[in-house]
């Protein structure tokens, strides 16, 4: 084995150096866009929430000041703010019902595996469960490192399956059947808008998106009901006029 060294002239005390160099470089870029993300993501929480009670706030008198100079029929305008009411209690009811139940599962999986306070750390995975794209992982993903750290192995990669499969894929499969149901809109429709929404506005676009396609949909079948219907009723009167003449 020395003479291998010798012959290839290998270097391994400075091979570790630099991988282990390296990997402090990784550990640390990693570290500074986790602090980045974490910043990013609690800036826009706190917009969103700001935003929500100004809305909450003084949201009837705005709504009633903005249809007042919408120009449109009054049947047309009950008809989008009855969209934009359903999608929002839509929107409500989805959340916290996602949120209900993946804290729930996160304090079931934690129990399983023997983490210590599940009811508390499973109450915090449903306050937590409003974030997007990370939600309750930020409860059960640290509990899993923690078992690990403690040398439970199966029960770490046990509750990392626990979260991955259960929790997580009941965000993507519950939210939008709830929201969907109740707002009577496309469920593909409206999930590609909500996450099309976070993307180019951040979390307030959550908000935002479902609205505009519900607008959406209310102008649409405003356009159906009315105006193709105005539209057939002359056409239908044009011809028979045009039939009684000799």
């Amino acid at each position: 084995m020395r003479g291998y060294v010798e012959r290839f002239d290998l270097d391994f005390t400075g091979i570790a150096l630099d991988t282990v160099r390296q990997a402090g470089n990784e550990i640390t870029r990693l570290g500074a866009s986790l602090v980045a993300q974490f910043f990013v993501v609690l800036l826009n929480l706190i917009v969103l929430m700001f935003a929500l009670f100004f809305f909450l706030r003084d949201g009837p008198y705005l709504v009633r000041r903005v249809v007042e100079l919408v120009p449109m029929e009054e049947t047309g305008k009950d008809l989008v703010l009855a969209g934009l009411d359903r999608i929002l209690v839509a929107m409500l009811r989805g959340t916290v019902v996602t949120a209900s139940a993946q804290g729930a599962l996160t304090g079931i999986g934690l129990a399983l595996f023997g983490v210590p306070f599940p009811v508390l750390l499973g109450f915090a995975a449903t306050v937590l469960a409003v974030v997007p794209f990370v939600g309750a992982s930020l409860v059960w993903l640290p509990a899993a490192v923690y078992l690990f750290l403690n040398e439970q192995t199966m029960a770490a990669v046990g509750l990392s399956i626990w979260g991955l499969v259960l929790v997580g894929l009941i965000d993507n499969v519950l939210r939008p059947v709830v929201i969907g149901d109740h707002a009577q809109l496309p469920i593909l429709l409206l999930f590609l808008g909500v996450l099309g929404g976070i993307q180019i506005y951040g979390l307030i676009g959550a908000l935002i998106s479902p609205m505009v396609i519900a607008c959406v949909f209310a102008f649409a079948q405003i356009y159906r009901e009315q105006y193709l219907a105005r539209s057939r009723a002359l056409s239908v009167q044009g011809n028979g006029e045009g039939g009684d003449r000799p």
